[in-house]
């Protein structure tokens, strides 16, 4: 079932970040994996719970299609020089972000998920 769900024709490419500088909040695109508190996930759908890491900031280590990995690797490189003091998704629950050293976050899950080579 998952294999279906992203099948190669089925997943985009692409995706869109965005960094607000005067609040220094990054809205992530689709690689960063949910925010999610421990307590809300306890209540999700049970799929859910297997793909979560709650309360902390993580990517999807699913693989993604890659049109091309210097981009790719470029462009981490820009959005980990984004000062970040909150980070969200665009799925988030209402009110709830990541609330701190959102660069230094962001680096660590990077690092954690072998996103960028050498």
């Amino acid at each position: 079932m998952l294999k279906f769900m992203v099948a190669p024709g089925r997943m985009a490419v692409d995706e869109l970040w965005l960094h607000h500088v005067a609040s220094g909040a990054v809205i992530a695109g689709e690689n960063l994996m949910w925010m999610y508190p421990a307590e809300k996930l306890r209540e999700a759908p049970f799929m859910l719970k297997g793909m979560i890491k709650p309360d902390r900031v993580a990517l999807f280590t699913m693989p993604r299609r890659v049109g091309d990995s210097r981009k790719v690797a470029a462009s981490w490189r820009r959005i980990l020089a984004w000062p970040a003091r909150t980070l969200m998704t665009y799925h988030d629950l209402p009110g709830v972000a990541f609330q701190g050293d959102g660069q230094a976050a962001l680096a660590a899950a990077v690092e954690s998920a072998r996103q960028l080579a050498g």
